[in-house]
């Protein structure tokens, strides 16, 4: 199945809906097994045809040829004959909450997820309270979504957002910042726009407190010295595309990179939309954001309320260059080409990747869809379509710290799995080629994923 892009307001009778089409197909059973099916593990290792996948509870059981590990009686049998199964997805740089409007669509955003295999996220800056809340639903199975890292807001020295941002001015909040998040259980701390000095405070506190700090590099700091300074993640590879304008620079900056772990999400779904926006562009062969399909599943008040306002601020602060323009198109796709270079140049470096795409408040970067046209562009930008699958899987898991339990497929981890209908590794795009998910154990099928997709649809009507 290609997973539809779905985008709408769900009203409360529609998640009731969703939830008991997931507990008919989570029925009474002693477990899950998938049989002759193809399991491709992203430790790079050899495939491995029909295998036989039993899950009891939440965790992988047992793997092995199937006719050798046999099904236990009373287990659920599905037959993965002539499909592929794949550890679930993680989108690593989304803001789910970064808005009050989009904290009330979670059950928007959860389907999506869900529907298109992602599985886990990592929050990279929103309302900390609602994002822990629904952390917690998710962790106790109150709610069908994904696993959800958080930062909570971001720590910024500009405008303040007071419902996603925390806006600090002095070494001494800085630190204090930093404590507050821990206390109030953020995962890692986010930074952005920060002067060099609430910068380097910022790191040091967060180092201090043994937290994770990711985000942007300040202009007055760069890549290499925040990576020096123990920034575990630097976000989006326009930084990195500023930063560098020789070619032994870049190489030193990415020996750097790789000699202080510090890890790259790119984003370069950014680029390819900023560099298509507004003159029309093609998603795998068919979109046109000015007559957009998609447009009609999501609510009016998020396009009008959310994307048109950042698109607004994107253009007035030279964020992005307008298309309307053949100059501006061309200066934009010269971006673009450059940005997948670069990220060509750092796998080949082996500077290690995440993928992420800003999912939230960008315009025409939707929940779940535009995780696979990320990892094109990274088969685009010159990764192998293991080492894209990677970036999605196993990468996320170990930058976590998660590897032990998530990101690969064995005896003993979490049973977060995607079961694709085509090889992923003949063509990345067949990450879109969803039969079923599988979420902590629970099993999804087609017709409950095209359910919750319907249901969402539905709802979506009535908003327009």
């Amino acid at each position: 199945m290609r997973v539809k892009l779905i985008l709408a307001f769900l009203p409360a009778l529609i998640t009731f809906a969703c939830l008991s089409h997931v507990a008919d197909d989570a029925r009474e059973s002693d477990g899950l097994a998938i049989t002759h099916v193809t399991v491709i593990d992203p430790t790079g290792a050899t495939v491995n045809q029909d295998m036989t996948v039993v899950i009891i509870g939440e965790h992988i059981n047992s793997l092995g040829k199937t006719g050798v590990i046999s099904p236990p009686a009373g287990f659920q049998i599905v037959d993965g004959t002539g499909k592929f199964l794949i550890p679930g997805l993680w989108d690593m740089h989304v803001h789910i909450a970064a808005d009050k409007l989009m904290s009330e669509h979670r059950d928007i955003l959860f389907p999506l997820l869900i529907a298109n295999g992602i599985t886990g996220v990592r929050d990279m800056g929103g309302n900390l309270e609602v994002l822990r809340r629904w952390r917690d639903e998710v962790e106790l199975g109150r709610v069908l979504g994904p696993r959800i890292v958080v930062s909570g807001p971001l720590l910024t020295s500009s405008t303040l957002n007071e419902y996603s941002n925390m806006r600090i001015s002095t070494e001494v909040a800085a630190r204090a910042a930093v404590l507050s998040l821990k206390e109030k259980g953020a995962d890692f701390i986010k930074v952005t726009a920060l002067s060099r000095d609430l910068y380097l405070a910022v790191v040091d506190e967060a180092n201090r407190q043994r937290l994770l700090l990711a985000g942007h590099v300040p202009s007055s700091v760069g890549p290499g010295e925040a990576s020096e300074a123990g920034q575990a993640s630097i976000e989006h590879v326009a930084a990195i595309r500023r930063a560098v304008t020789g070619e032994q620079e870049a190489s030193d900056l990415f020996a750097g990179f790789v000699r202080n772990g510090t890890w790259v999400c790119p984003t370069v779904v950014l680029a390819d939309t900023k560099r298509l926006i507004d003159g029309g562009y093609v998603y795998f062969g068919e979109r046109d954001p000015a007559r957009d399909p998609y447009l009609k599943y999501l609510p009016v008040a998020w396009e009008e309320k959310i994307w048109e306002p950042t698109l607004d601020l994107m253009l007035e602060n030279k964020w992005m260059i307008s298309n309307r323009t053949a100059e501006g198109a061309a200066q934009n796709n010269s971006k673009l080409r450059r940005d997948l270079q670069i990220v060509g140049e750092m796998q080949r470096a082996d500077v290690k990747l995440l993928a992420g795409t800003d999912m939230g408040t960008v315009p025409y970067i939707f929940p779940g869809f535009s995780l696979h046209l990320e990892l094109a562009l990274l088969v685009e930008a010159g990764l192998t379509s293991m080492e894209a699958l990677q970036t999605a899987t196993r990468n996320p898991a170990e930058f976590l710290g998660m590897q032990e339990s998530l990101g690969t497929i064995a005896k003993g981890m979490i049973a977060d799995l995607v079961l694709l209908d085509a090889n992923p590794l003949d063509a990345i795009t067949n990450t879109q080629e969803i039969s079923a998910v599988v979420v902590r154990g629970r099993f999804l099928p087609q017709a409950t994923l095209e359910q919750m997709l319907s249901d969402v649809e539905a709802a979506a009507s009535l908003d327009r």
